[in-house]
Formats: C-alpha cells, structure tokens, sequence
C-alpha cells in the first residue's frame, strides 16, 4: 500500500479493529485483535487477519479483512489468494469481509470466485462478503458505539451538504477519541480527501499539520522504507544471479529490522553465490532455540 489513505486504513485495523468487524456485520463483539504478518515457512499472513471473538463463543474466530480503495479486477485472485494462505497457515478457514472504500465505474469487486484445474477434474469455490461503503448510511457508524468507525463515515452516504456532516465527525472525536483522538483526526482527514478533495473541508480536522505530526505518519513512513530496503535487496539479487526463490523472498518479507535489512544489503552486493545469500538470509530469520533447562542431580 503506498497512498497515504492505505496507511489510516491499516492503522485502523491495527488499533480500532472491532469497530470494522461491526461495520462487516458482525454483532456482538466482545473483543478484536489484530494479528501481525509473521513468516510461516513458506507463506506470509496477510497484514488483515483479525482474531474476533464474539459473545457466547469462547474461542476467537479469524476474520480476513481486505481493503481495496478502488475495484480492481484482479482483486478476486488477490483474495482468493490471501485465503488460501490463512488456510494453509493456520489450518482453518476464516471468515473475509472486503472493503471497497470507493467506486469505480460499472467495476465491482465480485462476491464469488472460481478456479478449475486445466483438466476440469478439480475445483475450488471462493466467496466473502463485500462492503462497498459508499452505499452505506453514514450514520450507521456515526451513531454506532465505535468512535473507531467515524473515519469510515466520510466515505459513506449521507444526505445534505458536506460540511455539517463532516463537523459532526469531527465532534465525535473530540468527545470520544482520547488518546487516539490526533490519530483519528488524521486518519479522517487522509480518508475524506478520497471524496473531499477541498482543502477548507479538510481543515476542519486540523489540516496538514495534524497529518505531519501524527505518529501514523513516522509507523508507516518506517513501514514504507523497510518495504523499500526489502525491494533494494531483491533488486541486488536479481541483477547479480537471476533468480530468487519463492521461499527466500517469503523470508526476506519476514525481516523487519532495519539493521537487519541494512547487512542484508550490504552482503547481497558483495556475496558469492545466491546460495551464500540464501544461507545468510536463513541465518537471519531463524529464532534461536530455546534453552532446555536441566534438572540437578540428587546427591547421593
């Protein structure tokens, strides 16, 4: 994700997760954790992977959110993607709701998709719910418990000009957002310029300086330099022996260091052999192992 709109829709399922399972439809929600991206040899989490769990259930459920900020077509192999990789990681099927943040054209983000095998003897049937926000009632979040969910309104529908709508939004934050509350304003803020584009609208969440200074920014500007050093050091392998394996570039995402990565780069332009690489790179993001404690010895 590289717009500035794609860094408040990640810290939003990052830090205010319950809120977007409510507005996926999930009722009563006890609690909502986001689950971090971690290396399962050789497959990747997805960054969207919520652990809800719900009232009168005792175990969490996993629930795959996705984020398009435009329909795309290729979005159905994306998510069927991203599902599969839940799956296989962690041995059961999530649930997945698809937020599409804005429309475009006659394109839509299908409900189902297909795959079949070249022989036709095998298949394989996707579905997930899709939430286009800009057909829902704003005030289904405005008014809703969440004051995580008040970014999501500016992108939904309302009646009446923009203004009174937007210092509403404003006001809820204000009154609930605690010590989120210059965080949400930012994110808010980088949200309603998808639809907005006024920058005397955009003021009243504090205008630029608010989005300078909130620590999204530095989260996510580290986030985007270390996707950077990944793409620097896989640009240096490439050039140099050709090729790099599914499995390295799975591991090379899992590094998340900056010192780490920093090396990385520095012995990617100088090693021998990929596999000297490789070796390194395995080196680097295998946990060490745990020590076994011993027991004593009675005396005799």
């Amino acid at each position: 994700m590289s717009k500035p709109y794609d860094g408040g829709s990640k810290y939003l399922l990052e830090h205010q997760g319950r809120s977007l399972a409510m507005l996926g439809g999930l009722t009563d929600v006890v609690s909502c954790k986001s689950v971090q991206s971690e290396l399962v040899h050789p497959i990747q989490i997805p960054d969207g992977l919520l652990e809800v769990r719900l009232r009168g259930r005792k175990e969490s459920l996993p629930l795959l959110v996705e984020f398009f900020t435009y329909p795309d077509s290729r979005s159905a192999e994306q998510l069927a993607d991203d599902l599969m990789m839940v799956c296989l990681a962690r041995r059961v099927l999530p649930d997945v709701v698809v937020f599409v943040l804005c429309p475009k054209g006659n394109v839509r983000v299908p409900e189902r998709h297909e795959v079949r095998s070249e022989l036709g003897k095998a298949r394989m049937e996707f579905a997930w719910e899709v939430v286009e926000l800009w057909e829902r009632p704003a005030e289904q979040a405005l008014a809703g418990p969440e004051v995580g969910a008040v970014p999501w309104a500016v992108l939904m529908k309302h009646d009446g000009p923009p203004e009174p709508f937007l210092r509403r939004c404003r006001e809820r934050i204000d009154k609930e957002g605690g010590e989120q509350h210059d965080t949400l304003l930012a994110v808010t803020q980088t949200l309603a310029e998808l639809r907005f584009p006024d920058p005397r609208l955009l003021a009243l969440f504090g205008g630029r300086k608010v989005v300078i200074e909130s620590p999204m920014v530095e989260e996510y500007g580290n986030e985007r330099e270390r996707l950077g050093q990944q793409k620097s050091i896989e640009g240096f392998i490439l050039a140099r022996f050709g090729r790099l394996s599914d499995d390295a570039r799975a591991r090379l995402q899992g590094v998340q260091e900056g010192s780490k990565l920093e090396a990385l780069t520095r012995f990617a332009a100088v090693c021998e052999s990929m596999e000297a690489f490789v070796e390194r790179l395995v080196s680097e993001t295998t946990p060490p192992p745990k020590p076994t404690s011993s027991r004593r010895k009675k005396k005799s």
